[in-house]
């Protein structure tokens, strides 16, 4: 009877063990980062700082003066003019994240990609371990992108690389905050802009 309970006992523990793993594997629905990019061509070099923040089916998106604030649940799109605080509204074609990847964001989601492969490799960045996967696109054979994802936070991109002969473009996670859940930054101020489309 005592080895039956203590067998128990251990699949229980062993179990749950594993479920904590698994639970901690999954893409995190809310964080925030600040995305540090550098584009280098030839001998010069460009340099540009993002903040990202998503909780749930909300995303925004710091760049430029202006925060891209995307709403997949209500299908529009944001545009709010830090300077000036005044926004426009959109209507959102697609999803969120297809406006992200537009935006530059889109390496941080691993469906984003359809085709990688392990290069063998990893990397600690920000504090996590990551795969170093090659990215497949239908490219010439000079062009070599790879992302590194964190398998401990759902294959969360944490550095994204593109490069050729001349050129290299890079995108690395800094600061990421998992325990963010501010949402105050979704908030519009009262001035809204008509915008008009010609």
């Amino acid at each position: 009877m005592k080895k039956l309970s203590l067998l128990i006992v251990l699949v229980l523990v062993f179990s749950s063990l594993t479920f904590a793993k698994e639970a901690k594997s999954k893409f995190p629905k809310s964080f925030s980062c600040v995305i540090e990019e550098e584009y280098i061509q030839g001998d010069t070099s460009k340099n540009a700082t993002f903040t990202y923040y998503k909780i749930n089916n909300k995303h925004r998106w710091d760049a430029f003066g202006i925060a891209y604030i995307l709403d997949d649940n209500k299908k529009i799109y944001y545009n709010l003019m830090l300077s000036v605080d005044v926004y426009t509204e959109i209507e959102l074609n697609g999803s969120a994240l297809d406006r992200l990847d537009s935006l530059g964001g889109g390496f941080l989601y691993p469906k984003n990609f359809s085709r990688t492969e392990d290069t063998g490799k990893t990397e600690i960045l920000d504090g996590y371990e990551c795969k170093i996967m090659r990215v497949i696109f239908n490219e010439d054979g000079n062009t070599a992108r790879f992302v590194w994802q964190a398998p401990q936070l759902g294959s969360l991109g944490m550095k994204y690389e593109v490069t050729n002969d001349n050129e290299k473009y890079t995108q690395v996670v800094n600061d990421l905050d998992l325990s963010f859940r501010d949402s105050s930054v979704f908030k519009l101020p009262s001035n809204k802009a008509n915008l008009i489309i010609f």
